[in-house]
This record gives C-alpha cells, structure tokens and sequence, in this order.
C-alpha cells in the first residue's frame, strides 16, 4: 500500500511544481512503482488465500492490462 499510495503522493506534488519526469523516490529504481504496488497487493491476497484461479486471473489481468499501459 505503501508503494502505490507513495508513489502517488510523489508524482502529484513533483508535477504541481516542474512539468518533467519524476526521477527520483519511488521512480528512481522503477518507472512503474503503482503497478508493482498493486501487483504486490493482489499477490499478497492470493497468497493469503491460497487460490489457483485467482493467480490466473491475476497473471492474465497483469499480462493483458498493465504490461501494455507500462
């Protein structure tokens, strides 16, 4: 949560102030860092509940979705 929530946090105040790229904090070592957030999350649920299907549908979801958007 931390991840996804940060990085927002991050972009929205570096933008108010430089229209540019934001290069450093949570972008530094990752151009994506809400995506990676949310993959964790949703990892996280399925590891919790132990689930086959949901592992397809997130690995679908994750090639299909956000790969492309990356």
């Amino acid at each position: 949560m931390m991840l996804m929530h940060g990085a927002d946090v991050q972009k929205y105040v570096a933008l108010s102030h430089k229209r540019q790229l934001v290069t450093d904090g949570f972008f530094k070592c990752c151009r994506n860092p809400n995506y990676l957030g949310e993959m964790f999350i949703y990892g996280a649920f399925n590891l919790i509940a132990r689930s086959y299907y949901g592992w397809v549908v997130c690995v679908l979801i994750w090639a299909l979705v956000f790969y492309p958007n990356m």
